[in-house]
């Protein structure tokens, strides 16, 4: 009776935990969804070599770099059942699987998709803009070096970073609301 009331305690926490979690995968998705949709403008207008736009365009690249947020999954009441050895004390073999997937893999997914978005940010963006823009006035020194076709393709692989963490955030999405789903039927049972 005591082990029961223990797993209620500790499904009913993850269910919480998983609140939060949803709650912020869909923040996070949503910013990503807008960031993808300023970066493909961006991505046309250089393609374009539309030169006349140049404030719009050094907004986005401003934004590029300033507006980066990721996702820290809410682990306390897993990783408190994990340390405390008490994980074979959730008996449905199916959700325990599933919630080892969810945080172990799913998520570790995710932290390493948006790594790589960062480190295209910080190791290839920012040092073009520090080279490139007074970064007072945010305008750029050069416009051919913002035209050339590297700066394009960086771009571009920053469109390829963020679809990529869109795909997480959707898959963990679901996970996250299947696994809430069979916690209420376990704490309903």
């Amino acid at each position: 009776r005591k082990e029961y009331k223990l797993a209620n305690e500790y499904m009913k926490s993850l269910q919480s935990d998983l609140e939060i979690d949803i709650k912020n995968l869909h923040f996070h998705d949503s910013i990503n969804a807008e960031k993808i949709e300023e970066m493909t403008q961006l991505l046309i207008l250089l393609k374009t070599n539309n030169q006349e736009e140049m404030l719009t365009i050094n907004n986005y690249v401003s934004k590029a770099i300033r507006n980066t947020s990721f996702f820290h999954a809410s682990k306390t009441t897993y990783e408190s059942i994990k340390q405390g050895g008490q994980i074979n004390i959730i008996k449905d073999m199916q959700l325990k699987n599933e919630l080892i997937s969810l945080y172990e893999s799913q998520y570790e997914e995710l932290k390493i998709s948006e790594t790589i978005l960062l480190e295209d940010i910080r190791n290839r963006l920012e040092p073009i803009v520090m080279e490139q823009y007074d970064i007072i006035e945010f305008e750029i020194l050069n416009k051919d070096k913002l035209f050339d076709y590297r700066f394009a393709n960086l771009v571009h692989k920053i469109i390829l970073d963020l679809s990529e963490s869109a795909h997480y955030y959707k898959e963990s999405l679901a996970k996250c609301e299947e696994i809430k789903k069979r916690l209420q039927a376990k704490l309903d049972n």
